[in-house]
């Protein structure tokens, strides 16, 4: 492990993620006292750093710092175990019984607590009539591998915030 001053942090911040990926850590140091230890997650030997991406991009979305697809991006490990998906396709599935191969295909399903209003796993006036399938919808919430995103960005709560840049975009795909 090297130790870098909060000087060469800002000159040179390159040459200090270098340093943290090679080393699995680097120390920052601010008038020669500890203050920040960087660390390459790839290079610690945790048993599951997808599982570590996944819950450090959830934990920032839901903080409001990072938008959805930040989200995905810092997941997403270089394997397809994570996922944001749109209605469209989660419904499609259902319908025909086999929304089973998102879940062969992908660990995780997050949708947005919109889409999941869209979808019906939310007593919403908004919420579309149950159709067939949707019970499986239903279900793979309560399995866990799909997830519902609670996020700060927007007050997604509510259509106040919704402003669509396409006038054919919905409130759902807005926010994936």
């Amino acid at each position: 492990m090297q130790a870098f001053s909060v000087r060469q942090l800002k000159s040179n911040p390159s040459t200090v993620l270098k340093a943290a990926e090679a080393d699995a850590m680097a120390l920052v140091t601010s008038h020669q006292k500890p203050t920040v230890l960087l660390v390459a997650l790839d290079r610690l030997g945790l048993p599951d750093t997808a599982a570590v991406r996944s819950g450090l991009a959830l934990s920032l979305f839901q903080a409001g710092s990072i938008s959805v697809a930040s989200a995905a991006q810092i997941a997403d490990s270089g394997s397809m175990r994570v996922v944001i998906a749109d209605t469209g396709p989660l419904i499609g599935l259902a319908r025909i019984q086999q929304s089973h191969l998102l879940h062969n295909i992908f660990t995780t399903i997050w949708i947005t607590k919109v889409i999941a209003a869209e979808i019906g796993l939310f007593a919403t006036d908004t919420a579309p009539h149950e159709f067939p399938g949707s019970r499986l919808l239903a279900e793979a919430r309560d399995r866990g591998w799909l997830r519902i995103a609670h996020s700060q960005l927007g007050q997604e709560d509510g259509d106040s915030c919704y402003i669509p840049l396409n006038p054919g975009v919905d409130p759902g795909e807005a926010r994936v």
